[in-house]
């Protein structure tokens, strides 16, 4: 950098030298031509030149060597430096002056032209600078505007926000900008007033886009004036604000909510600072504590704290401020400004500054008093419902009504203070009150079991009053007081509850505390004294009809004993009648039958054709008579027979009764089909096989003459023992479980799964009106001579089916055949 500033001082002072030594030797030619008036006239131009290239040091320079130059060249004497006059000297100290001068204004012109220059440029720069600014900005429309508010200049943040290109709007008033009626009233002109009388205006308001939509817009008008002060025009700032006019008023609007809700809120809100002083409390708050915001604004929440809840409070305080917790909450009490208490649920949080430093705590102030005299009257209910449930416990637990008197007494003097209590049972058919029971600190004057005047005792007043509960505070003031009070009241009693004891409208007895002191009662004890009245009275009655039915048992059980015993000889006599039907009449019968078919086989040729026919009668009649009282027997066996339930292989039962069937299915060409498999069943395989063969019988008999018996036989599971009268019938009516019915290992109960079997055929049908009668004994549809018969069959399937726990029933239409069902348990292993 040295080297080229001494270069560039070498080549200016060169230039100065040069430029001297041109006009010397241009001066020597010239000599003979230029007069010698005139030695110094070529030394200007390198003096000019010398100032103006190289600054005001080469200038110097120049003027110096040109002065030497004119003196020792063209100064008489020549080739001298010696001045012999006066004037040469002055005409050379003019020269080198005017040289001086020279040097001096051509370098301060020069530097005033390259300064000139330098600002020009740097105005241009800044001019470039500024339009590529202004043109550049997307953000802001910037605008110029001429004294009258037409636009002049236009940028690209103008463009994207009003929409309106250059070529478009250059030329045309600012107020296309505005809404009619705004151009109307004179705004634009009134906003270019103030800027012209201000020096700039501002606002913020709407403006309109080119595409008719609006913006929220922060205008900047800004008068520009010359150096004269004379107005050259306007700029206008226009930046789009409607995001921020979108959340300003969002911002208000939650503010305003905030506000509502700080002021509306139901529970108390309050902004407290670090040293407890409230800063900001809402209506809530002031109307739990009874202050108003002024007189709580004076004060700190420690001043209201009830002193027993203020250590725990600030403890929570400090481990927030230690930022330990961020949260708590607790359950303290107020002072009311009337000094009562208040019981509040606050709960606290603390607002932190940007650095972390604590500013204030938000509380919120529930008030729970309500809550807590409703818990606190829940735990007395509590309590009270204890001990008497206790005293339930203690009447359950008597036996006779002297004995409940007496538990419910000692209970219930330990909820309600008294010195004496009694309970007395009234008998107004003979105008007399009974002392069942008393509890009392001493003896009273009249024991238990004293019976006297009911006058002497109560009250009229309760009479009156029944179901009512009589509070005396002091019987000492008691105007009329019967003897018994008199006597209370001389042993030091002065309060008096009466609790009517009543049971269905009627009045019983009467339970009566006394306390020493006057109006010990209140109305709580006055409840509990009631309720144990009422519980009393209940219980006593009970007791009273428990001996009742305990009387009532006695004579009953030797009812049921006579009852017995008739029972046990009716059976007996059944049992020796059967006995009776089974060898005594049918040893006749048998005769009978014997003599008249030896009759007929013996004398059957002598006998004529009506003779013959008297002979089969008796013969016939001998065999139903038999066969009524074997069906008669096995009908008495299965009501008196204990039968043991054990699991039965229903298709191997079924199996023997088509056997013992097989000749009649035979005759009758009966097709029997049974869909196997058939699972097992809890039964009795006797009866079982009994109920099988008179189902199977039937449905082969009772068709049509020369129609073919079809007899289908099925089962199905069904859920539970209640689906066994859905198909209709009788089974509902005459569904009958055995509760005496044994379910014996390996099996198990089968309480929810029962097996239906199902016998179907095609003969004549029941009519639904005859659909229950069919199962009564010697109930009949036809006579003998169409369907042979004694009408007991399906009367021993029922009861055999009863026997074992099941159900029956049937499902049928006349002429379309029938579908008899038995239903048991089936039999499922563990």
């Amino acid at each position: 950098m040295a080297k080229i500033l001494i270069r560039s001082r070498l080549q200016r002072y060169g230039f100065a030298v040069l430029a001297v030594a041109i006009a010397l030797l241009v001066k020597l030619l010239l000599a003979p031509l230029i007069q010698e008036e005139s030695p110094f006239l070529l030394f200007f131009a390198p003096l000019v030149v010398s100032a103006w290239y190289g600054g005001l040091g080469p200038g110097l320079l120049a003027t110096v060597l040109a002065g030497l130059s004119s003196d020792y060249f063209f100064l008489i004497p020549t080739y001298s430096f010696t001045l012999i006059s006066f004037g040469k000297a002055l005409r050379l100290s003019l020269f080198i002056i005017e040289g001086f001068s020279i040097s001096w204004l051509s370098a301060t012109l020069k530097a005033a032209k390259q300064q000139a220059d330098v600002n020009a440029l740097v105005l241009q720069q800044s001019e470039e600078r500024f339009r590529l600014l202004v043109e550049g900005v997307k953000d802001y429309a910037i605008f110029a505007l001429d004294p009258d508010g037409y636009i002049i200049s236009w940028n690209l943040g103008a463009e994207r926000i009003k929409g309106y290109r250059v070529q478009e709007i250059i030329g045309q008033h600012f107020s296309r900008f505005y809404f009619r009626e705004d151009v109307e009233r004179g705004k634009p002109e009134r906003e270019l007033q103030i800027a012209v009388e201000a020096g700039r205006f501002e606002e913020e308001g709407w403006r309109i886009r080119k595409d008719g939509s609006r913006f929220w817009a922060n205008v900047v008008i800004t008068a520009l004036r010359d150096k004269a002060g004379n107005l050259r025009g306007f700029a206008k700032v226009t930046r789009d604000i409607t995001e921020r006019k979108r959340t300003e008023d969002a911002l208000r609007e939650s503010e305003q909510q905030f506000r509502a809700t700080f002021n509306q809120a139901a529970v108390g809100i309050a902004h407290v600072g670090i040293n407890g002083r409230w800063l900001l409390v809402n209506q809530k708050l002031c109307e739990i504590v009874g202050y108003t915001q002024e007189e709580l604004l004076k004060r700190t929440f420690q001043d209201i704290t009830h002193p027993d809840d203020l250590n725990a409070d600030l403890e929570y305080v400090r481990q927030m401020l230690t930022n330990q917790i961020q949260t708590y909450s607790m359950e303290k009490r107020y002072i009311h400004s009337d000094r009562s208490q208040i019981w509040i649920n606050l709960t606290v949080s603390l607002v932190r500054g940007f650095s972390g430093e604590p500013k204030y705590f938000i509380s919120v102030i529930e008030d729970i008093s309500d809550r807590k005299r409703a818990q606190e009257a829940l735990r007395r209910s509590a309590e009270r419902l204890a001990a008497l449930h206790a005293i339930d416990r203690s009447i359950l637990a008597a036996q006779s009504p002297a004995e409940l008197a007496h538990a419910a007494l000692s209970r219930m003097r330990q909820l309600v203070p008294c010195q004496q209590a009694c309970v007395v049972l009234f008998n107004f058919e003979q105008g007399e009150a009974n002392i069942l029971a008393a509890s009392t600190n001493r003896d009273l004057e009249s024991p238990e079991g004293t019976i006297i005047p009911i006058a002497d005792f109560v009250l009229s007043e309760v009479w009156r009053q029944q179901g009512q509960i009589l509070y005396v505070e002091d019987i000492a003031r008691l105007e009329r007081c019967p003897s018994q009070l008199e006597r209370r009241l001389a042993e030091g009693m002065h309060s008096f509850i009466a609790v009517s004891l009543m049971v269905d409208q009627d009045l019983i007895g009467e339970l009566n505390l006394f306390a020493s002191q006057p109006a010990a009662f209140n109305s709580e004890y006055s409840e509990i004294a009631r309720e144990v009245g009422d519980q009393l009275a209940i219980a006593i009655q009970q007791a009273r009809l428990r001996e009742q039915l305990q009387r009532y048992a006695t004579e009953l059980e030797q009812r049921v004993a006579a009852r017995t015993a008739a029972l046990q000889d009716a059976n007996t006599e059944l049992e020796a009648f059967a006995y009776s039907v089974s060898h005594d009449l049918r040893a006749p019968l048998r005769a009978m039958q014997g003599f008249a078919q030896a009759l007929l086989e013996d004398y059957g040729h002598q006998l004529d054709s009506v003779g013959e026919d008297y002979a089969r009668r008796i013969v016939a009649a001998a065999s139903r008579m038999d066969t009524l009282i074997n069906e008669l027997l096995a009908y008495s066996r299965l009501s008196r027979a204990e039968i043991s339930l054990q699991p039965i292989n229903l298709q191997a039962a079924v199996a023997e009764a088509l056997a013992q069937l097989e000749i009649e299915i035979q005759d009758k060409q009966a097709q029997v089909n049974v869909e196997e498999p058939l699972p097992e069943v809890l039964g009795h395989r006797t009866t079982l096989v009994q109920v099988l063969l008179n189902l199977l019988t039937n449905a082969i008999k009772f068709v049509h003459p020369g129609v073919q018996p079809q007899v289908r036989v099925w089962a199905e599971e069904v859920t539970t023992a209640g689906e066994a009268g859905e198909a209709g019938g009788a089974g509902e009516e005459n569904s009958i479980q055995n509760p005496k019915s044994k379910i014996q290992d390996p099996y198990g109960p089968s309480s929810s799964k029962w097996l239906r079997l199902w016998v179907e055929d095609n003969g004549i049908g029941i009519a639904p009106e005859h659909q229950q009668r069919i199962f009564r004994v010697f109930e009949r549809l036809h006579g003998m001579e169409t369907y042979a018969g004694i009408g007991i069959g399906l009367a021993i399937v029922r009861k055999g089916v009863e026997r074992m726990g099941g159900h029956i029933g049937v499902e049928s239409h006349v002429g379309q055949g029938s579908r008899f069902w038995i239903q048991l348990p089936k039999a499922v292993r563990n």
